[in-house]
């Protein structure tokens, strides 16, 4: 039987255990991004739209696919515990379960989406079709935790890689249309290019797991689904509420005003992506305290912690002093026209504001890996899902709705959130009461 990986949480070894993770996100929010940048080229309306809709769609959608991935946790202490034999067990757990989401998603998108948008408009279009498409998600999520349980991250690269290239292809064709052969379909076609992508995605995983487990099936069984659950859900539930309670952000945005919602469109597009290095140290450091946590050695995972942090630092540097400088590049992106000087203000501050934002928002992801490795669920769930509504929303309806403050101030509470939540996470890790209860499976038998 092979040795589990004996990670030891160095700077090397971080970096190179998260770039493919990386990678991995930049591949499957790239998806949304280049929906948002084609449709920006369509029309401004039918950005406004997908960011609206789009974003809130994903907090149902990718909320899903979090809980499903975050079983890497469990398979990763499996793999600590020398336990190699039930690697599977966890992510077969998640394939039923994403099995059973068709019963979920199905009635959501063809019944319940009118409670969210007006039918007809292009938000409902948008909306309905992402979520119609939503077990895909669960189905990359649960066919990657093998993979990145086990270290093997450029498998799920690869997938992520080609899951994109489709929707790429397909989003040019399905929202402007081949006369006389593909009609102009918009919004829609750019949601259905996208539900396409992650679906020979998520198959590709599924096909490729099968494969390496000899087509073996393991059944749904409470025993072996419950630490999927209580490692998966409460991230899975605290993304899909920041998702859903950005969506509304930008809904108060758009009521404010069209410099609001110009402003908000670019910065929201491009957060997603650039959360890339947030996002996979996440993953990574969620790996690495997981085997950690399977082989006891609790005491190394401070040294992962640390080492997160300057690769955060110098990414978050490098990134600032790109946008600060040169927003007016990063508008072209979206629109072929000079950029009015006032708005190219306000974009630099929003930029500026955005990468500070990134900033506490990788903290809180260090510390989540932790916490999310550990089974921390009671405090991830009931802080993930109440702060964007205690720190963003509320403040963001008093000052930008209530009293009309600029789209500047907004931004900075988008930030000062990010601050309050990256604060409260990290007392979480420091105070170390995760460790109490830390262990998801057994040793060694």
């Amino acid at each position: 039987m092979s040795q589990p990986k004996h990670y030891t949480g160095s700077l090397s070894e971080l970096i190179k255990l998260s770039f493919p993770l990386m990678l991995t996100w930049i591949s499957t929010t790239i998806m949304m991004f280049v929906d948002r940048l084609f449709l920006s080229h369509y029309s401004l309306h039918a950005l406004g739209a997908a960011v609206n809709a789009g974003t809130i769609a994903w907090g149902f959608t990718y909320g899903f696919q979090i809980m499903t991935e975050m079983s890497q946790v469990v398979v990763a202490q499996y793999r600590g515990a020398g336990k190699e034999q039930k690697l599977s067990h966890p992510v077969w757990q998640m394939l039923w379960i994403v099995l059973l989401s068709l019963l979920l998603f199905v009635p959501i998108a063809i019944f319940a989406s009118k409670w969210f948008f007006a039918p007809g408009t292009e938000q409902h279009t948008y909306f309905t079709w992402i979520v119609l498409f939503g077990p895909a998600f669960g189905l990359i999520g649960a066919g990657s935790a093998y993979f990145m349980g086990r270290g093997e991250n450029r498998i799920v690269t690869y997938w992520a890689l080609a899951g994109n290239g489709i929707n790429l292809v397909l989003d040019y064709i399905m929202i402007f249309g081949v006369q006389g052969i593909v009609p102009e379909m918009g919004v829609k076609g750019a949601a259905i290019a996208t539900g396409i992508g992650m679906s020979v995605q998520g198959l590709g995983l599924l096909l490729l797991f099968l494969k390496r487990t000899n087509y073996k099936i393991i059944p749904l069984t409470y025993s072996e689904l419950k630490p999927c659950l209580r490692t998966g859900l409460p991230p899975g539930i605290f993304m899909g509420a920041e998702l859903v309670g950005w969506g509304l952000f930008f809904t108060l945005m758009a009521k404010a005003g069209p410099t609001h919602l110009t402003v908000t469109s670019v910065c929201h597009s491009l957060i997603p992506l650039l959360a890339c290095v947030g996002i996979g140290l996440q993953k990574a450091t969620s790996t690495m305290s997981g085997t950690m946590i399977g082989a006891g050695r609790l005491d190394d995972i401070a040294k992962v912690v640390r080492s997160g942090f300057v690769i955060l630092s110098a990414y978050i540097t490098l990134l600032t002093s790109i946008m600060y400088l040169f927003p007016n590049y990063i508008f072209l992106l979206f629109q072929n026209r000079a950029l009015d000087p006032n708005l190219y203000q306000l974009l630099q501050y929003g930029f500026l504001l955005a990468s500070v934002y990134l900033f506490f928002g990788g903290i809180r992801c260090l510390a989540t890996g932790v916490l999310s490795a550990a089974g921390d669920a009671k405090f991830l769930m009931i802080a993930g899902s109440s702060s964007v509504w205690v720190f963003l929303l509320a403040p963001t309806y008093y000052a930008v709705i209530a009293h009309q403050a600029s789209v500047t101030a907004a931004q900075a509470i988008l930030a000062g959130y990010g601050l309050c939540v990256a604060l409260i996470y990290f007392a979480r890790y420091k105070r170390g009461r995760w460790t109490t209860h830390s262990k998801l499976v057994g040793g060694t038998s």
